[in-house]
């Protein structure tokens, strides 16, 4: 999900705790992102990065391909913003 005509784009991610909570990241503040597979078990997480350290959800569960669409998707839909 994205929030058009905002004047900082946010995204919504789910958060890999066990209450796999929803958090509103801004697409600004993130520098990098990618996979890291789960120390004990299969599967795999989004570890971001941002310009802030003390920004604490760090890992999602969306994949850096999915985090990919909705950054373009705010994009896409902004063009005339």
């Amino acid at each position: 999900m994205i929030y058009q005509n905002t004047p900082v784009p946010f995204i919504i991610l789910t958060s890999v705790d066990f209450r796999k909570a929803k958090i509103r990241v801004s697409i600004s503040q993130i520098v990098t992102y990618r996979s890291i597979k789960f120390t004990d078990g299969d599967g795999y997480y989004t570890y971001l990065q941002y310009t802030s350290p003390q920004m604490n959800d760090n890992k999602v569960r969306e994949t850096p391909e999915e985090i990919d669409e909705l950054i373009q998707a705010y994009f896409d839909a902004c063009k005339n913003c």
